[in-house]
């Protein structure tokens, strides 16, 4: 029997590695703060700083899929 680590394929493993540098490095928290908050939590802050900062600049948001079946169907190639 394998550890639990081996018991899911690479794919599918959640990347705490990336969300918890990510709530150290972009957000500043402490590491405690990093782990005491829930993957929800530190998804919404990242969904508020991406947003937060292409408003900041200019930028559009993310195009829905709703978005991208209506380029794919005008642009068919």
């Amino acid at each position: 029997m394998g550890s639990p680590e081996t018991a899911v394929p690479p794919e599918r493993r959640f990347p705490w590695g990336a969300l918890l540098g990510f709530a150290v490095a972009v957000l500043g928290l402490s590491p405690r703060q990093a782990w005491a908050a829930t993957p929800r939590e530190l998804a919404l802050a990242a969904g508020w700083l991406a947003s937060s900062h292409a408003l900041a600049h200019g930028l559009a948001p993310a195009p829905t899929r709703d978005d991208l079946a209506a380029l794919m169907a005008r642009f068919p190639d």
